[in-house]
């Protein structure tokens, strides 16, 4: 059974969804809608401690703030931080690549100049 989301995920999630309405292009805005919403829904069904939605909230604010350009622009590169990756299951690390994968077609498709390769 589901419990409630935090009311800071909540509000988060609203925030995304009205910022991909006015900064992504369509096809974009629906895979950044899609993987918001599943990514919502994985974290209210598991077993979700405290600090974990500590956690997930901080990483969506932070993209929050890399889409809108208030971020730290340093970083803005899209790099995942070692210990990030370090931290992931394999399930969350295979989501990683196939998400990856879909944004490179995306971008492909859209004639987005490819970033380089690490």
């Amino acid at each position: 059974m589901s419990k409630p989301y935090p009311k800071a995920a909540l509000s988060v999630y609203r925030e995304l969804l009205r910022i991909h309405r006015h900064h992504l292009p369509p096809p974009m805005r629906a895979l950044g809608d899609n993987y918001l919403r599943d990514e919502m829904r994985r974290h209210n069904d598991a077993q979700t401690t405290k600090k974990q939605w500590q956690t997930f909230i901080t990483e969506w604010q932070q993209y929050r703030d890399m889409l809108t350009g208030t971020g730290d622009l340093k970083n803005k590169g899209g790099d995942v931080h070692p210990d990030v990756l370090e931290a992931m299951t394999n399930e969350q690390k295979q989501q990683f690549l196939d998400l990856r994968m879909e944004t490179q077609k995306l971008a492909a498709a859209l004639g987005v100049p490819k970033s380089n390769e690490p």
